[in-house]
């Protein structure tokens, strides 16, 4: 969102083309997905498996 706000890759074939070269240049691919919740493909009723995508989410960032 916020590379969105700022205007990053527009010139990368589109806001959604920019975010996903940009997401891939820092390390995340998860992050320029349209869904987290679906890149991260977790078992969300496992308390284990929730805590672990929670720290994918936070090495992306």
């Amino acid at each position: 969102m916020i590379a969105r706000q700022q205007g990053w890759g527009l010139a990368e074939g589109g806001i959604g083309g920019g975010i996903a070269v940009l997401a891939g240049q820092a390390g995340a691919p998860q992050l320029a997905g349209s869904s987290l919740k679906a890149a991260l493909d977790a078992d969300w009723d496992d308390p284990a498996a929730r805590g672990q995508a929670l720290a994918v989410v936070l090495q992306c960032l």
